[in-house]
């Protein structure tokens, strides 16, 4: 391919021709003396610069053109080396941002043509949040040369927003300076990027909201994670952190794959973290164990209570001694109870140490099984508290109600030891709370739901009716204020408010309100709340007696959704039926009728046709409205309008 010379070639070429005319001329007008006519020799002698300068001129031309032609077709594939480039580029005039050239890839990334690139700036890309970054990033890079400017955020034509790295050339565009930018959109990338940056905060978060000690190790014994509660009571902690052997075992185990959970003694004098459990469970990655998750939860004070329990229980030996209250000590390990003496003076036991099956002995038959299950219950499945009410026979052979509370404790590794506990006598309660029952039995008669509060609003009891609406039982929500359990998120604020103001100044109530049900139904009920007054004119209870209005809300609320409807329907067929039907009159009057053929009436046709469609949707819309209202006001009946 021929390379035009330089513009140094250029002028070594004209000098060695000037040099070979100026020593060659003459030598040819003495050759040609004698053989052409002296006047044209005279002529030649006379005009032989100009004729250099012409000669030269026509050289200088043919160079110059051939020089210029191929610094075009240069810059031409230049151009389009810029434009073609599948990066997405523009260049901008760093003055005032404005775009002064944009490449096909930018084009077809951003949206826009590029006469509107042309016409904006780089400031309308951007949101207005990240302006004021980009003018003070504006003069940071004043010399020509590559820079990177980072991750920006860029606005596409319809609106979405793209992250993307961009690298500017600094040149100069005429006279001014000017930016060659290039883009890469990593919008993906940033996204999930932010995404594991948010889920490792998340998990940082949870870790350090945690109230134990959290902390974790690779498989070569190095700490790899912990939380603040870990960094603020390392001390605790003995030869951890260059791992004594009490710690590499336990390590070790875990990378084998074993869990654990261990006791540990801190041996501080403090009433918080003397006692610790602490927790090694095995880190897996793909199938591999790769370290092990530690964490320690402070027990002091579970410990503190149960030795704590233990003098209390002497202490309360004495005390017991004044009241009917039995305390028992039953070995788990080798099955023997201890009881206090008041299960000698009250209830005829004849040992101070007897084996369990003589305490169930003399528990009620009809609830002797259950009662020795559920305790055997709670001990297998690590329960640390037992409760439960029986019958049980006395000196005098009767038998009386008894509630009976248990302690479990269990030793280091978890194992159920020792059952600590008090049994106290009830007979009077259940007597008093049968004297209740019989004098709500008129009420459970009733079919409405009942409820009745004692002085701070606090069930007493419920019929039938009223578990039944609600889904509560009597022992589920004894003791608790209705609005507890029965309120929900639509429940009106405003008419609980009203409730609160009338009890709390012993007037009677009637209000209508929603309440739901235990499986999360919503219900309406009229509530007349009667309060009970004694003599003194103190509020001894509260008569709750509730009505069930649901299907009248819902008759309601159908009455209101039908209404809704007809006015639908009333307005599809006085006002926008109207327009299709007098646009279709409008068309067939200016229809040529006496020529059909005519092309010009094909417009009208097509036009009608599209009146015809919508006039179509129209009355489907009308037949699926009347569908509904007919179905909400004959449901079950199985007839619907016909679609036309």
């Amino acid at each position: 391919m021929f390379r035009p010379p330089s513009p140094l070639t250029t002028v070594i070429i004209y000098a060695i021709c000037a040099v070979i005319w100026a020593l060659s001329v003459d030598w040819m007008i003495a050759m040609l003396s004698g053989h052409v006519n002296p006047q044209l020799l005279t002529w030649l002698l006379h005009y032989k610069g100009i004729i250099f300068g012409l000669l030269s001129a026509v050289v200088l031309f043919l160079l110059l053109r051939n020089y210029r032609s191929q610094v075009i077709t240069s810059e031409r594939a230049y151009v389009r080396m810029f434009r073609e480039n599948p990066q997405p580029m523009w260049i901008y005039r760093k003055r005032d941002f404005r775009y002064l050239e944009v490449n096909d890839a930018a084009i077809a990334l951003y949206g826009y043509s590029r006469e509107e690139f042309l016409q904006m700036t780089i400031l309308d890309i951007r949101p207005k949040e990240d302006i004021e970054r980009l003018l003070r990033n504006r003069d940071l890079q004043t010399k020509p040369g590559y820079s990177p400017s980072g991750i920006w955020r860029h606005f596409k034509k319809d609106g979405s927003l793209m992250y993307v790295r961009v690298e500017a050339f600094m040149i100069a565009y005429g006279d001014e300076p000017a930016e060659v930018i290039s883009i890469y959109d990593v919008t993906e990338a940033h996204l999930a990027g932010e995404a594991l940056n948010k889920q490792e905060q998340l998990l940082k978060t949870i870790i350090n909201s945690s109230q134990k000690m959290v902390w974790a190790v690779n498989n070569q014994f190095q700490l790899i994670a912990e939380n603040r509660v870990f960094r603020s009571r390392l001390a605790l902690l003995r030869d951890i952190e260059k791992p004594s052997e009490f710690w590499l075992e336990h390590y070790k185990k875990s990378l084998c794959g074993e869990k654990q959970l261990i006791a540990y003694e801190s041996g501080t004098t403090e009433r918080t973290w003397r006692y610790m459990e602490i927790s090694f469970d095995p880190i897996c990655d793909q199938g591999s164990i790769t370290g092990v998750a530690c964490m320690a939860g402070d027990v002091t004070r579970e410990k503190l209570h149960e030795l704590t329990l233990r003098k209390a229980l002497e202490r309360y030996e004495v005390v017991t001694m004044a009241t009917n209250d039995v305390i028992w000590d039953f070995d788990l390990v080798n099955r023997q109870v201890s009881w206090s003496d008041n299960a000698i003076h009250f209830f005829g036991f004849s040992k101070r140490e007897e084996e369990p099956e003589f305490w169930a002995s003399r528990i009620h038959p009809e609830e002797r099984e259950d009662i020795m299950n559920s305790l055997y219950q709670a001990v297998r499945e690590g329960h640390t508290h037992w409760q439960r009410e029986y019958r049980l026979i006395d000196l005098k052979g009767q038998y009386r109600h008894v509630v009976s509370r248990g302690y479990i404790l269990y030793n280091e590794q978890k194992e159920p030891v020792r059952m600590i506990g008090a049994m106290q006598d009830i007979e009077e309660i259940v007597v008093k709370n049968e004297e209740i029952r019989r004098l709500s039995l008129v009420a459970s008669m009733t079919h409405n739901p009942v409820i009745i509060t004692d002085e701070n609003a606090c069930i007493e009891w419920v019929n039938k009716s009223f578990e039944d609406l609600s889904g509560y039982a009597l022992e589920e929500i004894k003791g608790l204020k209705p609005y507890a359990f029965l309120h929900g998120e639509d429940t009106d604020t405003k008419i609980y408010q009203e409730i609160s103001e009338k009890l709390a100044a012993g007037k009677h109530c009637v209000v209508e309100l929603l309440n739901y049900s235990s499986s999360g139904e919503p219900y309406w009920i009229v509530m007349d709340i009667t309060p009970i007054v004694n003599q003194a004119g103190e509020v001894e209870r509260h008569i709750i007696i509730q009505t069930n209005i649901t299907e009248k809300k819902k008759f309601e609320q159908q009455l209101e959704e039908r209404n809704r409807l007809l006015t639908e329907v009333a307005f599809i067929s006085s006002h926008r039926l109207r327009m299709p039907v007098a646009s279709l009159l409008g068309l067939f009057a200016q229809m040529d009728k006496e020529n059909l053929a005519n092309p010009d009436n094909r417009p009208f046709l097509e036009y009608m046709e599209k009146l015809v469609n919508d006039l179509d949707v129209m009355l489907h819309e009308m037949a699926d409205k009347c569908n509904q209202i007919y179905h909400k006001s004959e449901e079950g009946n199985g007839q619907s309008f016909n679609n036309p």
